[in-house]
């Protein structure tokens, strides 16, 4: 017969087997070399015949896997029945009081307890590298946390994103996957990487109504913000330490509790409007400016829908988007006791503006734009031009209001995409289904490209706009704060060389009106100004271009935006969006 002189052992190596046989006072010796495997690099020997060529990432991923250098082999998992019959658990091993040591549960995932099949391990570990899917765990739920944003941190665990608490069940849920995607979760974005916002807030008793100091930890921060509305928008506290990891908006900020309930639920945000409207709760920003020659004054405004209803879940969104200033704290008020204004103050002319930084409406704005009763959104030059509201009525008849209504209305409805778009920016159609509600089957079927055209029309518009401020030297750039700058050399555009005399046009171009012209480009240009309520971004920005032509509201502006230096496709294009003043 024939002798096995391959086998495998606790110690690999090369042994010399020597076979003794005595007989009738006979002795007879014979030796053969054996060779001893490592028992997993024997076992796994069998598995690679095939798996180094058909899936050679299966090999190389166990291969860099603890399982090898533990002695886990292929055969440990799989039946010897049949090879590719998976039998073993992950819990068979990493669960408490183990055989392996392995220590349980892993520091820092307590969670990990709750979890007792290996369909639900495997959601984040692959059954091969025992790493998170795909190979490892890194940025951005992990990072350097000195340097950038990451999703999880002291106060944002997988438990408030991914753990059902009905049944302790761990989920990548498709709203992780949209989230992810979206604007709101970029970690390198400015409105998580330009500060550590969480260190950016006022302690006790300060709050946004008694303060002008920064309190942006209520918005860029998850914590931040359910510390400010769980305190009826009065907690504008930091928290944590400079040093520590940036804090994103994850899922605990909109729903409560994390883990989930069955419904997903969301917090319920506002103030009781009055006795008058019980049940009905609006939320409440605060618009304010402090300097030595003005002095310190705020002015509060409650956003609550013209029909008296409650916005309901789009007071969630309503919190942060109501922008930090408004063109009424710059512009003359119809009374200064009552409603303060930095015009009221020191006039719209002189030597405040001779030497004043820009006052910026800071992006999230829309709410104001959608609601421009009491506290105006833009710089004003005419009378009556908020008088006109649009899309405050959308989601009123579930529990949805306007900005979750349009929003998350859409089949990915956490990706907050109202409309889809192609890689360079062009509309392709409509998403959100709600738009029905109001324009019919005419909103599913509207030809993308009148989207587009409105779309180019107002960013047009708003080239005439930058090109007018440059030609009385203030060059916008707007990936540079704070935006405003006196040269057009981009290189020298810095804060030395901002933008802080406004009256450098006057008297017939005074300061104050300079710089609400450039506060109605902050205040329009990031945004969507041509959809949320685009009769009055269209009036904002016709009497801008009006007021930059020659001082004066004397309807101008097309042969304003035809002296404009620009190409003559954006003249076209912004004189066919505005026509005639609406």
């Amino acid at each position: 017969g024939s002798a096995v002189t391959t086998v495998y052992g606790a110690t690999a190596g090369s042994y010399t087997a020597t076979l003794t046989a005595t007989s009738g006072g006979i002795i007879r010796q014979d030796s053969a070399t054996v060779t001893v495997l490592n028992r997993t690099e024997y076992l796994e020997a069998q598995c690679t015949v095939c798996h180094a060529d058909n899936n050679p990432q299966v090999v190389a991923d166990y291969d860099a896997s603890p399982h090898k250098t533990r002695s886990v082999s292929c055969q440990d998992c799989h039946t010897a029945n049949t090879p590719h019959e998976y039998q073993a658990s992950c819990i068979d091993c990493h669960s408490t009081g183990n055989s392996w040591g392995l220590p349980w549960p892993p520091p820092g995932k307590s969670f990990h307890n709750a979890y007792n099949s290996t369909n639900q391990c495997v959601q984040c570990h692959g059954l091969h590298s025992t790493a998170f899917l795909p190979g490892g765990l890194p940025y951005p739920h992990f990072t350097n946390s000195t340097t950038a944003a990451q999703y999880v941190n002291p106060n944002i665990t997988c438990d408030n994103c991914h753990t059902s608490a009905v049944d302790s069940s761990f989920n990548v849920y498709s709203a992780n996957l949209q989230w992810a995607r979206s604007g709101k979760a970029n970690p390198s974005a400015p409105a998580y990487m330009a500060y550590q916002f969480k260190s950016m807030g006022t302690a006790a008793p300060a709050t946004p109504a008694n303060s002008t100091a920064d309190d942006c930890v209520r918005c860029h921060t998850s914590t931040g913000y359910v510390n400010y509305v769980n305190s009826d928008f009065t907690d504008i506290a930091p928290f944590g330490t400079a040093t520590s990891s940036r804090e994103m908006v994850a899922c605990s900020a909109c729903h409560t509790p994390t883990p989930f309930d069955a419904s997903f639920s969301r917090r319920s945000i506002g103030i009781e409007a009055n006795q008058f409207n019980p049940g009905v709760k609006f939320v409440v920003a605060w618009y304010g400016y402090s300097s030595l020659a003005t002095k310190k004054f705020i002015r509060p405004k409650s956003y609550e829908n013209p029909s008296g209803a409650n916005m309901n879940d789009s007071d969630i969104c309503i919190v942060c988007h109501t922008g930090k200033a408004a063109g009424d704290i710059i512009k003359l008020s119809s009374n200064c006791t009552t409603a303060p204004s930095i015009v009221c103050r020191v006039g719209d002319t002189g030597v405040f503006w001779q030497n004043v930084d820009f006052i910026d409406p800071h992006n999230m704005n829309t709410a104001n734009i959608m609601l421009p009763d009491g506290l105006r959104a833009g710089y004003e030059y005419r009378t009556g031009v908020s008088s006109t509201t649009y899309h405050t009525n959308i989601g009123l008849t579930v529990t949805q209001g306007p900005c979750v209504g349009c929003h998350m209305s859409s089949p990915k409805k956490h990706s907050y995409a109202a409309i889809s778009t192609a890689s360079n920016g062009v509309i392709a159609g409509i998403t959100t289904s709600l738009c029905m509600s109001c324009h019919g089957s005419l909103a599913m079927t509207i030809d993308a490209s009148i989207l587009n055209t409105k779309k180019e029309g107002y960013n047009a518009a708003l080239a005439v706009v930058i090109s007018q401020l440059a030609a009385k030297g203030i060059y916008y750039n707007a990936a540079v704060p704070p935006y405003f700058f006196n040269t057009a050399t981009q290189a020298q555009q810095t804060l030395a060389n901002r933008t802080v005399n406004w009256d450098t046009n006057a008297p017939n171009f005074k300061g104050a009106d300079m710089m609400g012209a450039a506060f109605n480009l902050r205040l329009l240009a990031p945004g969507s100004g041509w959809v949320h309520n685009s009769v009055y971004s269209k009036r904002v920005i016709y009497d801008t271009i009006d007021y930059l032509d020659d001082h004066t509201q004397n309807n101008s502006v097309l042969t304003a935006i035809q002296n404009a230096n620009v190409d003559q496709a954006i003249k076209d294009a912004a004189s066919s969006y505005l026509g005639t003043r609406p």
